[in-house]
């Protein structure tokens, strides 16, 4: 069989021709390849068609899960390409990965600029291409992590910035819970317990 990865085929053990994504139209189906459709051996287990492949070594041990199985295809024939047509020959073997390459290399999925850094002087997030992406996960942590108040917004725009050194002792503390509420039941019990009286 044909093994179909791009524009690149190898040939295979069964005479089968088939083909990967290669089309507009094919978007989306990814897993075309006639491999996908074997089913498991006589053992009951789906083992990986590059098992005994000296060319291509493969660890991959015989699995009771179709899922599995097909994972482990993926991992040899990479059916998953990026959509940008710069880099569309990668290959990828999960969707995870180029989901990763188009965040990493291409600034996709929201990942991308974040303009809204933290205005606390030392935190780690007031460092450039590590703020938010957008202003209200800035307010958000800032009052978390800083303890900022909303008030605090007019003395900000006078000094420039606040230093992140002395908002620790102004930051709210979660507070324990008492002896008393721990030992009682929590409101749904007590109903249920009320109930069944």
């Amino acid at each position: 069989m044909s093994i179909s990865a791009g524009s690149a085929q190898s040939t295979c053990r069964l005479n089968v021709t088939t083909t990967s994504l290669s089309t507009e139209g094919d978007e989306g189906r990814y897993r075309t390849n006639a491999l996908y459709k074997e089913g498991p051996k006589a053992d009951g287990l789906y083992h990986c068609y590059y098992e005994g492949d000296a060319s291509n070594p493969c660890t991959h041990k015989p699995t009771k899960l179709k899922c599995n199985y097909d994972k482990y295809i993926d991992s040899h024939l990479k059916p998953f390409r990026c959509k940008d047509g710069a880099c569309s020959k990668q290959q990828f073997s999960s969707m995870a990965c180029v989901l990763r390459h188009e965040r990493e290399a291409h600034g996709l999925h929201g990942h991308g600029d974040r303009p809204f850094p933290c205005r606390y002087v030392g935190c780690e997030r007031s460092q450039l291409r590590n703020g938010f992406p957008r202003k209200y996960n800035l307010y958000d942590h800032m009052r978390r992590v800083h303890g900022w108040k909303e008030d605090e917004a007019a003395q900000e725009q006078e000094n420039g910035s606040l230093s992140a050194a002395n908002v620790r002792k102004n930051a709210p503390r979660k507070r324990k819970a008492s002896a008393s509420s721990s030992q009682s039941e929590p409101p749904a019990r007590k109903l249920k317990s009320e109930l069944a009286v």
